[in-house]
């Protein structure tokens, strides 16, 4: 479920690579824990701002 609901939020941006950490990661995630993404893009004019 998480797996198919990142590729749903990146699939509109050109993201050459995902990488999940923190928590859960390393599976010490809670119910309530935040998802940590570090995002690699093909080109620099993407704005956090518009994630």
């Amino acid at each position: 479920m998480l797996r198919q609901s990142i590729i749903d939020v990146v699939k509109d941006y050109p993201v050459t690579k995902v990488t999940l950490f923190g928590s859960r990661a390393n599976g010490k995630n809670s119910y309530d824990s935040d998802v940590d993404l570090l995002c690699e893009f093909t080109t620099p004019s993407v704005s956090l701002l518009t994630l």
